[in-house]
């Protein structure tokens, strides 16, 4: 794994949640594609524009 290599490489994983029509049938979490869209587009512009990332373990609420 990159992290165990110290390397500069970064990562993470973002959950995209289905889209609302692709659950019309069931009780689960949905968006918006224009939502995503947004979020996707914070979350790589919070990326290209910080250089260090915060150290917090999985599920962590900062």
């Amino acid at each position: 794994m990159a992290k165990n290599r110290r390397s500069t490489v970064r990562g993470g994983f973002v959950h995209v949640p289905a889209l609302p029509e692709q659950v019309l049938d069931r009780a689960v979490p949905s968006l918006p594609a224009a939502a995503v869209a947004t979020g996707l587009r914070a979350l790589l512009t919070a990326a290209a524009t910080h250089r260090t990332d915060p150290r917090v373990s999985e599920g962590t609420e900062h």
